[in-house]
């Protein structure tokens, strides 16, 4: 949820086993018997590598090629785990104290625990069990709801001061045997797959990492040019001429095989929609709509153009598409055609663009912008994203178009300063006809200039976990939560008037105004969008944004949660041809 609509259609991050190989899986368990055995056979080499946090930064780190595995990377969990998870931390004490992981010997298992909880993994069933389940490297501990909008909340002014469980998480272990990935044991040390690892740790909190075969790249600094051909950045240009798979035309069987399993596992667990979408197993999945065969393909370009056609025609759902091509087919301008072809006949794609059209030329007609317009007692404050930056900003003498773009909360400053300014305003009326999404973030500070006690409610879909949080929001940053100043609820009447193009954070916005009460909703039903979005990246090296176990919704009547995913609908209707006229909008609302 934290890009425009461009990136939306291509990269956005608003912006996640019967069956698979069963005849590999009964071989696996068979040879399992003897896995102690074999591992310690295994002959295991240290290869420095780097992990590239951004252009200017990066980290020495050690990666481990395993005898008989050619192009597959381990870890050592411990020395990995530790290593990245401390260069991000700093210098902090309590997170240096609190979060490393030490080691013990459980039976045949490997129990790595910090102040927060353990994994137990067991190199002979090839498991990692988590003992809080919604643990993840940055996290370990938090709540699923602090997770989810935590990221970049400036404490200063936010308080989450209820959180309300409605479903208790549930432990989780880890099948990867079932997909046929091995966990190594060696001389007391537990080494796992670097894209396995990066899949249950790093994934799940929208770091977007991929490895070239080389080194490790974080991702958001990597440009939007999806062939990796035109215009990419310096560390993007770096993460393709370095990869020692670039512009190959076969990938081994060892790459191909992990590759394919390590995609069943990941979408089987990390897919918030795999049960709305009525798949039982990805790999299923794959086998029936005929991609199985290609995507297992050692030949890269039977493999990268059975990936685009799955990611354009089936997965792309608004939150999941594909964003990266790997170092295989770096450059490669005829997948633009695969592209846009699959795009074109995803019947989501296709209406949500539709919409856009229709809307954009409406409201360019009607000379409307973003921004505030009035007319007699309403006032009108259209916006077509959600952002919000950690720093402050000038918000009285920066413009609404400078605002928008960089943050949100101070957009909305800006409009009520001059709101209030007016007495004739007793209705206000946000306009998110064409707003696409963004930052999760910035949500409860939005909430807050309609609601003394925003609220948010969030699903992990993989723990079953289900809460609501609660906020106090210091609006007027005077340094006080003091209620009747840091809200305009009771003073002016809302509305909030979506479409059908309403995506994402422009999807919940309603979702909870609804649910608490704080306005009415007219236009027409919101475009959906439910998951928060992860990272996803495959083994070799493609980079994809994925809907994440972590679900936006709301608790209904009878105590369950309920996903938004197919939109919200208005409390009354209102024709798109007036969305933007002000005349009609003030004489709908002072009638309705």
């Amino acid at each position: 949820m934290k890009r425009i609509f461009k990136a939306l259609l291509l990269a956005p991050t608003c912006f996640m086993l019967t069956g698979c190989f069963s005849t590999l899986f009964i071989l696996s368990r068979i040879n399992k018997k003897n896995s102690s055995e074999s591992d310690e056979k295994a002959t295991i080499e240290k290869v420095n590598a780097k992990f590239y946090i951004n252009e200017a930064t990066s980290l020495s780190i050690r990666t481990y090629s395993v005898s008989n595995k050619e192009d597959l990377m381990y870890v050592d969990f411990k020395e990995f785990y530790n290593n990245l998870f401390l260069s991000i931390v700093g210098n902090s004490p309590q997170l240096r104290a609190d979060y490393p992981v030490k080691s013990s010997k459980e039976g045949s298992s490997y129990k790595f625990a910090n102040n927060y909880g353990y994994y137990l993994i067991d190199p002979d069933k090839d498991t990692i069990y988590s003992s809080n389940s919604g643990a993840n490297l940055f996290i370990f501990g938090y709540e699923t709801g602090q997770q989810i909008v935590a990221n970049g909340l400036d404490t200063t002014y936010v308080n989450i001061y209820d959180e309300v469980i409605s479903q208790e998480r549930q432990t989780v272990t880890f099948d990867l045997g079932k997909y046929n990935i091995d966990i190594i044991a060696k001389d007391d040390k537990i080494y796992i797959p670097i894209n396995t690892f990066v899949d249950i740790f790093f994934s799940p909190s929208s770091l977007s990492i991929v490895f070239n075969g080389k080194d490790l790249y974080y991702t958001p600094y990597f440009s939007d040019d999806v062939l990796g051909s035109t215009g990419l950045t310096t560390i993007e240009n770096q993460f393709y001429s370095e990869s020692p798979w670039n512009k190959k035309s076969k990938r081994s069987e060892t790459l191909a095989k992990y590759t394919y399993n390590e995609m069943c596992f990941a979408l089987d667990h990390f897919y918030g929609l795999k049960e709305k979408r009525g798949v039982s197993s990805f790999d299923s999945l794959f086998n029936s709509l005929g991609y199985k065969k290609d995507l297992m393909s050692t030949n890269s370009d039977t493999y990268e153009k059975a990936l685009l056609n799955f990611a354009t025609r089936w997965l792309y759902d608004g939150h999941t598409s594909f964003t990266k091509i790997s170092p295989f087919k770096q450059g490669n301008s005829s997948y633009g055609s695969i592209i846009n072809n699959g795009l074109a006949s995803n019947d989501y794609y296709t209406k949500l663009m539709g919409t856009m059209n229709d809307l954009t030329i409406l409201r360019s007609n009607a000379g409307k912008d973003i921004g505030l317009t009035t007319y007699g007692n309403t006032a009108i404050i259209t916006f077509d994203i959600f952002m919000k930056q950690a720093t402050s900003f000038d918000w009285n003498n920066n413009s609404y178009s400078t605002l928008h773009i960089y943050d949100t909360f101070y957009f909305f400053k800006k409009a009520f300063n001059a709101i209030e300014n007016n007495s004739n305003i007793t209705k206000v009326v946000f306009d998110i006809t064409q707003n696409v999404g963004g930052m999760l973030d910035s949500v409860p500070w939005l909430i807050a200039f309609m609601s003394r006690s925003p609220q948010l409610t969030v699903k992990n879909t993989l723990n079953k976990e289900v809460n609501t949080l609660s906020y106090y929001i210091d609006l007027n940053q005077d340094g006080y939560f003091n209620g009747y100043y840091d809200t305009y609820e009771g003073k002016y009447e809302f509305y909030v008037m979506t479409s059908n193009l309403s995506f994402s954070c422009g999807n919940y916005f309603p979702t909870v105004v609804k649910k608490q009460g704080l306005a009415k909703i007219i236009g027409e039903t919101s475009g959906g969008g439910s998951c928060a979005v992860a990272a996803f990246t495959t083994a070799c090296g493609d980079v994809l944004s994925l809907s994440s176990n972590y679900q936006l919704g709301s608790i209904n009547d009878y105590g369950n949660f309920v996903d938004n995913e197919d939109g919200i609908a208005v409390d009354y209707s209102f024709n798109r041809t007036n969305f933007y006229n002000d005349y009609a909008i003030y004489s709908f609302v002072n009638t309705h």
